[in-house]
């Protein structure tokens, strides 16, 4: 797919900039700036939101390059790192991320691609590859695990969406490459001790405000069963 020109790139909407950042990537050269994510048409604007994400991936990485997350609006539960530095999530995944210990998972998930290197292997749109996932995962556990946080809160939020999707044929792909991801987590020797339950944090303070609003736009709770799945888990 060829460039386009950096004055259309600006003024494109999220899908394209994802449809053009394998073909447009150039080492060492950043294809868009957050800037130019947070203001693409399909980006979802929300500084409080914004700032407390960015300072969760701050946290989790302190010593990598600086990253910044991108609220998007685009359907579908997504979560996926960007070059120059960007974490881009939709609504729809952040609806069904019940605490901090599976944001923090899910955070660094999407980190632990940078760190890991698989940036530069990325192959373009489709399924992503299982060996890649399963490393990001293991990073992402491990990384968690060590800020004194739930070990297993990967498997508790990637349990959840398999359920949700298990109903839904179109989405078997999806489904089963989750219920693989699972079975190597599961599969992984315990990282420490469970902690104390925690409190009701920050983020889910920051989520209960906007629950109803992204729900409202979420396609998938159209469906009355994968909405009671959902609305069954957040507190």
């Amino acid at each position: 797919m060829p460039c386009l020109p950096a004055d259309r790139v600006a003024r494109a909407g999220l899908g394209a900039l994802l449809a053009l950042l394998g073909a447009c990537a150039t080492p060492g050269v950043p294809v868009a700036t957050v800037a130019h994510w947070r203001m693409a048409p399909d980006a979802l604007r929300d500084p409080p939101l914004e700032r407390y994400l960015d300072q969760r991936l701050a946290a989790i990485a302190p010593a990598g390059p600086a990253a910044a997350s991108v609220l998007v609006r685009a359907p579908g539960l997504r979560a996926e790192w960007r070059e120059p530095g960007a974490v881009l999530l939709s609504t729809d995944l952040l609806l069904r991320v019940v605490d901090d210990d599976e944001l923090a998972f899910l955070l660094a998930h999407e980190l632990g691609h940078a760190r890991l290197g698989h940036v530069a292997s990325a192959s373009g749109p489709g399924m992503p590859d299982p060996a890649l996932e399963r490393q990001a995962d293991r990073w992402a556990r491990d990384r968690i695990a060590a800020m004194g946080q739930r070990d297993d809160a990967g498997v508790t939020l990637l349990q959840a969406l398999a359920t949700e999707l298990a109903g839904d044929p179109e989405r078997a792909p999806v489904r089963d490459a989750i219920e693989a991801r699972l079975a190597a987590m599961r599969a992984l020797p315990t990282a420490r001790a469970p902690p104390d339950p925690a409190p009701a944090g920050e983020w889910l303070a920051l989520q209960r405000a906007r629950r109803e609003a992204w729900a409202a736009r979420d396609p998938g709770l159209r469906d009355p069963g994968r909405a009671a799945l959902v609305r069954a888990r957040w507190r």
